[in-house]
């Protein structure tokens, strides 16, 4: 498996129309932060991802504050429960999506966090 740190698996978020939303993926291997996309409410963002397992984080609220204070006081902060997998096989590269809002019969669980988890 191709594993260099290209940037080459689509990851596809959809944000709902009442949160904006910071999406952070974690090196499930290493803890480490690997991308952070900002989604703004109601918007949908495509970005590409190293081949890897990570776990996924976010952060939802309304108005930006910065790197630091993400949303401010009012940050939401939760993890989804389930690693994110993005490989590769001979002729074909795996993503993901994901809707940021309650699906009928979705497949993704999450559970908050604290700040200090993000």
């Amino acid at each position: 498996m191709l594993r260099d740190g290209r940037r080459i698996a689509p990851f596809k978020i959809t944000a709902d129309g009442k949160s904006h939303c910071l999406v952070k993926l974690v090196d499930a291997g290493t803890g480490a932060g690997v991308l952070t996309v900002f989604v703004r409410k109601g918007t949908t963002v495509t970005v590409r991802v190293p081949l890897g397992r990570y776990w996924c984080r976010f952060a939802y609220g309304e108005i930006w504050f910065g790197d630091e204070k993400i949303f401010g006081p009012e940050t939401t902060y939760s993890k989804a429960n389930d690693l994110f997998v993005f490989d590769a096989t001979e002729d074909q590269i795996n993503g993901a999506s994901i809707t940021l809002y309650g699906v009928a019969y979705g497949n993704m669980t999450t559970d908050e966090i604290e700040p200090y988890e993000f």
